[in-house]
């Protein structure tokens, strides 16, 4: 046989058997690295585990995405999205555990501010405390020192703000409880600002006396919105749906409202929102409260048993909470109007002298 047809030497084609195999292996001790970082890593921590040239090969491949700053992410992460009303769905009622979904949100969130070296702030700071909050932000929200040069490019994935940020802050990646809701409480509309506030309050991460201590020394934009929101800040509300009603009726001059309010000889019965006075209750009711037939019914019992009470049950939907302001409260005026201020009172409903816990 002429020596043109002799095939290549069988060491050449192990050697290229062992590359490949070396290249597997050391993909897979990339992906363990990156899953150690819950699917978000610096270059260096992969680059260690691996070799520069399994990472830039994984990026090829899309194994893994370049985030920018020297940060790379599981494509799975950086494709999770939750945007729409976290008061809809029934993590934001305190007690369950957030969805899959949400905690890869997390992550994407940690990776894009990490590329750009900054902190989360607002909303993706409230989010990253793990607080319910009404509406998830369409882009992240990051801080940046007032002095950082961000390039043009690296602003697609957040919406940058400009802020002083501690040292703390800057380590964590993300702005301290106190200063997210002194920011939110200036930023966000009312209805937002008061359930990042009022959520902070119930994880215990903010206290009400150092909110509104805070708040009176806050210096900034919108100052008179951010120590209202903290005045009216309480950690009895138990969603961020129920803090946005009372957001809109707490601007109802007529009404007196207490939060949680439990009628005499009502059992277990619980007012979301009552003026007691006048015996008005306001129901913040979400289709997670009324899922089944048997939820239906106890709601439509827990109704009538109000009303032979003589309370009057004024149900309001998540789209009310958050749609046209002034068709609630003028709504709510109305209802008002029915009934004098002392109305139970007089019924011997009530005591007068009972403990208040107003919406002022």
């Amino acid at each position: 046989m002429p020596r043109a047809c002799v095939q290549p030497p069988g060491p050449i084609r192990r050697l290229s058997h062992v590359g490949a195999v070396t290249h597997r292996n050391r993909l897979a001790d990339l992906a363990r690295a990156l899953a150690a970082g819950d699917g978000v890593a610096h270059a260096a921590d992969l680059v260690a585990a691996s070799s520069r040239g399994t990472l830039r090969r994984a990026v090829a491949d899309g194994v893994v995405v370049a985030v920018g700053g020297g940060v790379y992410a599981d494509p799975e992460v950086m494709r999770a999205r939750v945007v729409g009303t976290a008061g809809g769905r029934s993590w934001a009622r305190w007690d369950e555990e957030p969805p899959r979904g949400h905690l890869l949100s997390l992550r994407r969130d940690a990776a894009i501010a990490g590329g750009l070296d900054a902190a989360l702030a607002l909303r993706s700071a409230a989010r990253r405390h793990d607080w319910p909050i009404l509406r998830e932000p369409e882009r992240v929200e990051v801080a940046v020192p007032a002095f950082r040069h961000v390039r043009h490019d690296r602003t697609a994935l957040a919406t940058i703000h400009r802020r002083d940020l501690s040292d703390d802050e800057r380590r964590d990646g993300v702005t301290s409880p106190l200063r997210t809701v002194l920011d939110c409480a200036a930023a966000l509309p009312v209805r937002e600002a008061l359930a990042v506030a009022d959520s902070a309050l119930r994880a215990g991460d903010v206290g009400p006396i150092e909110l509104r201590e805070a708040a009176d020394v806050y210096r900034g934009r919108n100052v008179a919105q951010a120590r209202s929101v903290a005045r009216m800040a309480n950690a009895l509300a138990e969603n961020p749906f129920e803090s946005a009603l009372r957001a809109v009726l707490t601007g109802v001059e007529e009404l007196s409202l207490d939060l949680q309010f439990t009628p005499p000889g009502g059992g277990s019965m619980r007012f979301d929102l009552a003026d007691v006075g006048r015996g008005i209750a306001f129901e913040a009711d979400g289709y997670e409260f009324h899922g089944t037939r048997s939820d239906f019914l106890k709601g439509c019992r827990r109704t009538l048993g109000s009303m032979t009470r003589g309370w009057v049950i004024a149900p309001c939907t998540f789209d009310m909470a958050t749609g046209d302001v002034e068709w609630l409260r003028d709504c709510a005026r109305e209802i008002a109007g029915w009934r004098p201020p002392d109305f139970m009172n007089h019924l011997g409903r009530v005591d007068p002298d009972r403990p208040r816990t107003t919406t002022r």
